[in-house]
């Protein structure tokens, strides 16, 4: 768990250290990760590294938590929402992706790091309890989850993916 200490770094140093594990984190794999090109780049030592972060997943799982944090900033609860109200959420999501300094990082964490994560029975969504979900919002959840996975692996198909979430929603019919 991220510690205090780091929490209460100042913010020219915490934000620098955060900026270095962004850069990190998009351009490698959690697997080929590096403390080494961390603790260099951000000039810390390894020592202080371990005093901020349990680990290496221990800082990713913090920054990444950034990255949601701030994308998902105006999210709304979604099981009060309709068919239409999901689509402008995933759209908006997207959007918010796009023009994010989290891009690459989200790319990163679709593509490679939560299949290394989920192999590892490491949960980013503790939030977010399946169980405790209605049948429809736990579909909707899925489906939403798929299509900005699909649009952040292949852009160029953007279109075709909100197209086709709108059909879905439109077969799936309001509740």
């Amino acid at each position: 768990m991220t510690s205090l200490t780091f929490k209460n770094l100042d913010n020219t140093k915490k934000q620098l250290i955060e900026n270095v594990l962004l850069d990190e984190f998009s351009q490698y794999t959690l697997p080929t990760a590096k403390v080494s090109r961390i603790v260099k780049a951000a000039n810390i030592a390894r020592g202080a590294f371990y005093k901020y972060f349990d680990d290496i997943n221990d800082a990713y799982r913090y920054i990444y938590g950034q990255a949601i944090q701030q994308i998902h900033a105006d999210f709304r609860i979604p099981s009060e929402q309709s068919n239409s109200d999901y689509l402008t959420e995933v759209k908006n999501f997207v959007e918010r992706i796009d023009n994010s300094k989290y891009y690459e990082l989200m790319k990163m964490h679709i593509s490679s790091n939560e299949a290394f994560l989920a192999s590892q029975s490491e949960s980013f969504d503790q939030k977010i309890d399946p169980n405790k979900m209605d049948d429809r919002t736990w579909i909707m959840t899925v489906l939403s989850h798929e299509i900005i996975k699909e649009i952040l692996l292949d852009p160029k198909k953007k279109d075709f993916w909100l197209t086709r979430y709108s059909n879905i929603l439109q077969q799936l019919g309001e509740k």
